[in-house]
């Protein structure tokens, strides 16, 4: 192990989406290894982590009831404090019918579940029904995950150091009118995959935003109509008055995503800031959501996020 020279933590491995490919789950097994993480893979997330459900729907990674299986059987293991998805794609709102249906796993879920995309479904939910915070974070199968570059490197070192409590991230207004009113905003910090949260609205397991909430948004491949449409339906959530500020990370291949975004924040009056480093593109690096946070103003074009330090079980 190059980055640990004993295994410090136990993390279950869950894929609640679409399939992961073979090669980069091996990856992701080694990269584990590297970093002195003892991985619990049930069977059944074994069994269809690369296999298609049928023909008709090769977007999921076997049947919801195998990975509800193997969701309990990983919830029902008190070594494992975290939760690490495979791959995100598309599958986590068609598991919303069946926990609600599993009282016992829910009574008790007390894991952090580690990733993004698809998977921001499932954390708001847990959030909503547990009060679990989770990890917006590279899943097994990301290659920011098993193939890091220099800077997530870094990130994971230090992290897996467990010598910081908090971190300070720097980020700046997407507009220039852009003014917070006051010199520090806290409050919990939601959102995730912009598309999946949307989704959400009109379920019955539409997320709630606190008064004072913060809200962390990414994407990718979206065209500027869809994105369009999206933030339209966004503007229209029943607690988007509770929102003090909108975050961003990576819009990848959506060029016309931070005019679009600055409009939209403009005409609802919410202070928008862009520069995290986190989505579909390196550099990825995790960030703690469902937990509060402080945004300090420091200029009129600077501003700083804090946050709890992400590490397995800290959270």
């Amino acid at each position: 192990m190059d980055e640990g020279d004993r295994v410090l933590k136990f993390i279950g491995l869950w894929n609640s989406g679409s399939p992961a490919s073979k090669t980069e789950i091996t990856k992701g097994l080694a990269r584990l290894d590297k970093l002195g993480i003892a991985a619990v893979y049930p069977t059944q997330s074994r069994r269809f982590a690369s296999r298609s459900e049928s023909k008709t729907r090769s977007f999921l990674a076997g049947p919801d009831s195998a990975k509800l299986e193997a969701l309990d059987e990983l919830t029902a293991s008190r070594e494992i404090r975290d939760i690490l998805a495979l791959r995100g794609g598309y599958g986590g709102i068609r598991l919303l019918p069946l926990l609600d249906k599993s009282p016992s796993l829910l009574k008790r879920y007390d894991k952090t579940l580690w990733g993004y995309s698809d998977l921001t479904v499932l954390q708001h939910y847990f959030f909503a029904k547990c009060g679990s915070s989770w990890v917006h974070a590279p899943m097994l199968s990301s290659p920011s995950f098993h193939s890091p570059n220099p800077a997530e490197s870094r990130w994971w070192k230090t992290s897996m150091s467990g010598n910081a409590s908090h971190e300070s991230l720097s980020v700046k207004p997407l507009s220039p009118a852009t003014n917070l009113k006051r010199s520090e905003l806290s409050g919990p910090l939601l959102g995730g995959n912009l598309a999946s949260f949307v989704s959400m609205m009109g379920t019955p397991w539409e997320p709630r935003l606190p008064a004072g909430s913060l809200l962390f948004f990414e994407d990718i491949h979206e065209p500027s109509y869809k994105l369009d449409r999206l933030l339209q339906q966004l503007a229209g959530h029943r607690d988007i008055a509770n929102v003090r500020a909108v975050l961003l990370g990576h819009f990848t291949e959506s060029p016309q995503a931070f005019p679009l975004l600055r409009l939209w924040s403009e005409n609802l009056g919410i202070p928008s800031f862009r520069g995290l480093r986190a989505g579909h593109e390196p550099p990825h690096f995790p960030l703690p959501l469902g937990c509060r946070v402080s945004l300090e103003r420091h200029s009129q074009l600077h501003s700083r996020l804090v946050i709890p330090t992400c590490q397995l079980g800290s959270l």
